[in-house]
């Protein structure tokens, strides 16, 4: 059986942690012949999201929490559950769901049966984004599929690779280098706090 390590970078995210594992949980339930792992990384947060966390932890078994003693950064955080994942398959996501988890289950496919090393979502919708950022996106993507290199900023799931052989980027977001990859459209939804 498979296992699915799902790393989660946190700052400052006690408004949005109940409904990410609540609707990444579902998903990843839905998933046949896999069991799954959510490690949450607190990168330094202000507010109660350590206690969020805490609380998860010792509802589920399936999650857990690393947490730094200041904020260190995205890339920190994204390593550190790099670190600690033990899974077959890894995936890197936000917790405010700008990544969708509805896409873990084609994900998981991609790289489990179609071949694929790597497989990342890619923002099909950029509405009410300025000019400058739309184009800078659209280069970045284009520029990591032409070197074949997927960077860690987006949703992405990858058959798990040793911490030691990722790469950076110029901007110094980890990549893998030489992936056969696949992409995915992902819509962004505006996630409202009940």
């Amino acid at each position: 059986m498979n296992k699915i390590s799902v790393v989660v970078p946190c700052f400052n995210e006690e408004e949005v942690l109940s409904m990410f594992y609540k609707k990444t949980s579902e998903v990843l339930n839905e998933i046949d012949g896999i069991t799954y792992e959510l490690l949450f990384v607190d990168d330094g947060s202000k507010d109660h999201t350590k206690d969020i966390l805490r609380a998860l932890s010792l509802k589920d078994d399936r999650c857990e929490f690393v947490s730094f003693s200041r904020n260190f950064g995205k890339e920190a955080a994204m390593f550190a559950g790099l670190k600690k994942s033990s899974g077959d398959y890894v995936v890197i996501m936000d917790a405010d769901l700008q990544h969708p988890p509805v896409l873990l289950k084609e994900m998981y496919k991609a790289v489990s049966e179609e071949g694929y090393d790597c497989c990342a979502g890619k923002r099909v919708d950029r509405t009410g984004e300025g000019k400058i950022r739309n184009f800078l996106s659209h280069t970045f993507y284009k520029v990591s599929v032409v070197s074949n290199d997927v960077a860690g900023g987006r949703s992405t799931i990858t058959k798990k690779v040793p911490v030691s052989s990722l790469g950076t980027n110029p901007v110094g977001v980890f990549c893998i280098r030489n992936t056969r990859t696949i992409m995915l459209a992902m819509t962004v939804i505006n996630v409202v706090t009940l």
